[in-house]
């Protein structure tokens, strides 16, 4: 704001107002910023209406026996997670949490991602919030933990101790579908003792006792 147009005409002028360098710069220096608008409250104010990020978990760089990677830098924590958003975007270090406190993606892809990335396509990530959220609507289900693995493969940790293989090629409403019919009759009887529930293949449901 204290620079000046073609070094004569002061940027703190309403008129010359550079609302897009401003929006970008906020949004690069503070990684909780989602979305900036800037407009002119004439004759010489600025209002500035700011959109945090909402909290949707935590992503975890991981090893390929689930325990999570060590941090690259020694003077970081023993290991790394992130908070990510709504859209799956990495926006700021977070501690270790112990407990479901929030939904946590472990990755065992080996991906180097840096804030400001999505740990997968919004729209699948979105797949996945929405799988989840019918699963604790309409299920009584709540998972804890999501673990992505290579091809596109995810096993999603419930509550109970038992797992769901899901692929990026699931459709969230149909999925859950097929879950809550295959819960309701051939597994019914033997929930208790279930190990996983494999959903990958449409009708086609596969699941194994322990």
């Amino acid at each position: 704001m204290d620079k000046k147009y073609f070094y004569i005409l002061p940027y703190d002028n309403v008129f010359l107002l550079p609302k897009e360098e401003i929006s970008a710069r906020l949004q690069s220096r503070f990684s909780r910023v989602k979305n900036v608008a800037l407009s002119r409250d004439f004759p010489q104010g600025i209002t500035v209406e700011i959109r945090e990020r909402k909290l949707q978990g935590l992503w975890c760089p991981a090893l390929e026996d689930g325990s999570l990677a060590p941090a690259n830098d020694p003077q970081e924590s023993p290991q790394l997670c992130f908070y990510i958003d709504e859209d799956g975007i990495i926006f700021e270090k977070a501690p270790i949490f112990s407990g479901a406190i929030f939904l946590k993606f472990l990755d065992e892809r080996g991906n180097a991602l840096r804030l400001g990335e999505p740990i997968l396509p919004i729209d699948e990530f979105r797949k996945l919030i929405q799988f989840h959220q019918l699963l604790n609507q309409n299920l009584n289900i709540s998972i804890t933990e999501v673990i992505l693995k290579k091809d596109g493969i995810y096993e999603l940790y419930t509550n109970d101790h038992w797992y769901i293989i899901l692929n990026e090629q699931n459709d969230a409403k149909i999925t859950a579908e097929n879950l809550s019919l295959a819960l309701g009759f051939q597994i019914k009887k033997r929930a208790s003792s279930l190990k996983y529930i494999d959903l990958r293949f449409g009708n086609k449901i596969f699941y194994k006792f322990r």
